[in-house]
């Protein structure tokens, strides 16, 4: 991982001990629903129904009851790291083993967003929660009377078990026992790894501070900000979204261009994978960004640009590029935008010199909260000379009354060029050769 190097930045030393407040807790879990679940098949057919329409089924009720599954406070904070859960853990189960014979595994799909888990929006339809992780699979126990001969009824199982599945975790045990562990399962869990990861990130971030240039070391102060922008930074939506999505298309009054919308609020901006922010490879390479802004003219914009390979020009392969921004907003508690500044990325799909399209995420919902986050991807074969840059706009407006002009809005942009790992292309070295050179920043 590389500090992101830019041609057009500049510092300001104003204000940056307004926002420190902002450093405390930022990750927070969305919340566990335990309700009842009734799929509409029929309890003497239950057991000979194929495992991958039990699991669409469950799918459809989690979606048509999301009114009831909203996010808990304080999962809807504005500035706060918001963090679902997915049906996955680490321990290997053998579900036809006796203690089973009574729980039910109800998706077969490891990264589906978890059945205990809560769904957003949050506050102006923002994106909540922004990220998912692995909470444990949760199980199920067909309830011992059935009402409905259409309907069979499940209970979800309780949190604890001294057998897996779910997250092996530190337990009390007896008095003098200090190894006792369970299995459980919840978005606690969930947000636990994220804070984990978040560590790693944190010792990434001193490495490379002990390590690299003077003049390219991150600032402590935004430390904060740089791991909130690199824990979303790693998700991206995969077969889960896929499934969603088409249930979504099948639900009334839903346009094709508000699908992406819809879909949002069940895996945000979807699962993380920490190995990608944490490592970069030959064929994928991270640069980050910091700074601050206000609403005040000539201070209210920054331009980062990034340094494109010349071995890429002229080739035909897949090109993804993922721009990751976050920022700490004041807030004005009395006006119903709540959110002062708005910060958003421009130039994304603007530049000329690398060929990018496809956006995973409505873009218009991804500017609600306080991260934007937006993966692009192309195949082209671009025309790449040796000063090609790819330029990212970062801009600041007010949003909710009360902010003043002068008012210093401080945030975090990270930027992930990949390419396939069977391309014998090293980027990251041409990248790192020519982020060394300095140059002088424009006014």
């Amino acid at each position: 991982m590389e500090i992101f190097f830019d041609l057009t930045y500049w510092k300001s030393v104003l204000g940056l001990n307004y926002w420190t407040g902002y450093l405390g807790s930022i990750i927070v879990s969305a919340g566990n629903s335990t309700d009842d679940i009734c799929i509409p098949i029929p309890p003497d057919k239950f057991d000979k129904t194929d495992p991958e329409k039990i699991q669409l089924e469950l799918l459809k009720i989690l979606v048509d009851n999301n009114y009831s599954r909203k996010i808990l406070t304080p999962a809807d904070g504005f500035n706060v790291l918001t963090v679902g859960s997915i049906h996955q853990d680490a321990s290997e189960v053998d579900f036809s083993q006796a203690q089973f014979l009574q729980k039910r595994n109800l998706f077969i799909l490891h990264g589906l967003v978890s059945p205990h888990s809560r769904f957003g929006l949050g506050h102006n339809k923002s994106i909540k929660p922004e990220i998912l992780m692995p909470g444990g699979r949760s199980l199920f126990r067909k309830a011992p009377i059935q009402m409905n001969p259409l309907h069979t009824k499940f209970k979800m199982d309780p949190a604890e078990w001294n057998v897996p599945p779910g997250n092996k975790v530190a337990w009390p045990g007896h008095s003098g026992q200090f190894n006792h562990v369970v299995y459980t399962c919840g978005t606690s869990n969930a947000a636990a790894l994220t804070t984990n990861l978040a560590g790693q990130l944190y010792e990434v971030l001193l490495e490379l501070n002990s390590t690299g240039d003077e003049d390219k070391k991150i600032d402590e102060n935004y430390f904060a900000l740089v791991i909130k922008t690199l824990l979303v930074h790693g998700a991206s939506w995969g077969e889960e979204a896929d499934l969603i999505k088409n249930i979504v298309k099948e639900l009334p009054a839903v346009p094709s261009n508000g699908v992406k919308r819809r879909v949002s609020p069940f895996i945000g901006y979807g699962g993380v994978n920490g190995e990608r922010v944490l490592d970069c490879t030959e064929g994928r390479v991270t640069l980050i960004g910091t700074g601050s802004l206000c609403a005040q003219d000539g201070e209210n914009a920054h331009e980062f640009k990034f340094p494109l390979p010349p071995s890429l020009s002229g080739k035909v392969m897949e090109k993804k590029l993922v721009a990751t921004l976050a920022w700490f907003s004041p807030i004005n508690v009395l006006s119903n935008r709540y959110r002062k500044a708005h910060l958003y990325m421009e130039n994304l799909m603007k530049n000329e010199s690398l060929g990018l399209k496809g956006q995973s995420y409505d873009l218009n919902q991804s500017s609600k909260g306080t991260v934007q986050h937006q993966i692009l991807r192309g195949e082209s074969a671009d025309v790449l000379i040796e000063d090609n840059y790819l330029t990212i706009k970062v801009n600041c407006r007010k949003d909710a009354s009360g902010m003043e002009n002068w008012e210093k809005v401080p945030y975090a942009l990270a930027v992930t060029l990949e390419i396939p790992e069977n391309i014998e292309v090293n980027i990251y070295e041409e990248i790192k050769e020519r982020i060394q050179e300095r140059v002088r920043p424009r006014n």
